[in-house]
């Protein structure tokens, strides 16, 4: 008969607590990156704001109810969608579209990533500089119109509507393309060579091939590029500022270039405030969908022998 030692009998607790002591510093660095701002944004949401004097007194939930009952609001909200899921869409079929070029060697290549990579030499403030003095009446896009006979297409790209969303959309991807081709080439990698070649014994159709099985396979790589993507290009501030300022008429705006015009041009903190939790409140459902597709839909192989089982069967 074996009798525990009674002096080991604290070490497993002594050994989390121990463990617990390693994550404190990080664990306070959230506290007062994350827990301590959020706190004050709410306090502030729930108070009328005074101009630069801070607070002038209790609100309540009337901040959120002017937000909620505002068309300006919800218009601002619609065109953040429309932003955000034309800029990741179009990435996310671009960078597929690079990833699998980049995948097999070819004369250039390493030419061709350079390219690919060159957005990611200047921050996203300066590139959207370039691109307004670019797009500004009697620019260079304008001039190389000109040039190559295309006059009729000209247009005052960033001074109306659709066609000012259209090129935001398209200076979005032009920035976002680079990180996620780099994401998509890594998974891509990592897919046995093996599999391509038992599928080419059905079909040497590449369109199918990537339908049933570097898509498949590269989900979880998707997840993650598509919600990493969505949440910076949600909250993108430079482009739209930098380039339009949100107009004209607040017809470019999305809720980050409106939150700020809210709390530093008009210097409402309270509403300002209010729009911050309800944009957090979105984030936060929105990564809670992700995390639960991450966990409860990775692919794996079997799927795919399955899937070309019953093309199989259907000729």
């Amino acid at each position: 008969m074996t009798v525990a030692n009674p002096s080991r009998r604290g070490r497993p607790g002594l050994r989390q607590a121990g463990a617990y002591l390693y994550l404190l510093p990080a664990g306070l660095l959230l506290v007062g990156v994350f827990a301590i701002p959020l706190v004050d944004s709410v306090i502030l949401s729930l108070h009328k704001s005074a101009g630069l004097a801070g607070t002038a007194g209790w609100a309540g939930t009337t901040n959120y109810k002017d937000e909620l009952s505002s068309d300006v609001f919800w218009n601002i909200a619609r065109q953040t969608a429309v932003w955000t899921i034309g800029v990741v869409v179009i990435t996310t079929v671009v960078s597929l579209v690079l990833a699998s070029l980049l995948r097999k060697p070819f004369r250039g290549r390493t030419m061709f990533r350079v390219l690919i990579m060159f957005p990611w030499a200047s921050s996203l403030a300066i590139s959207s500089v370039i691109w307004k003095f670019a797009l500004e009446p009697n620019g260079l896009v304008d001039r190389s119109l000109e040039l190559v006979g295309l006059r009729s297409l000209i247009r005052p790209w960033l001074a109306n509507t659709p066609q000012a969303t259209i090129v935001l959309i398209l200076v979005g991807v032009w920035a976002s393309v680079p990180f996620t081709t780099v994401i998509l080439s890594a998974g891509m990698r990592a897919i046995p060579d093996e599999i391509y070649e038992a599928f080419s014994l059905e079909s040497s159709n590449p369109l199918r091939r990537d339908w049933y099985i570097t898509i498949p396979l590269l989900r979880s790589v998707l997840l993650i590029s598509l919600m990493s993507n969505f949440i910076v290009v949600f909250n993108s501030f430079p482009v739209i500022y930098v380039m339009t300022g949100g107009g004209p008429v607040n017809k470019t705006d999305i809720l980050a270039t409106y939150l700020y015009e809210t709390a530093f041009a008009d210097l409402d903190i309270g509403h300002a405030s209010a729009i911050a939790i309800l944009v957090s409140v979105v984030l936060l459902v929105l990564t809670f969908i992700y995390i639960r597709l991450l966990v409860y839909r990775r692919s794996d192989i079997s799927s795919v022998g399955s899937r070309t089982q019953a093309e199989r069967a259907a000729r």
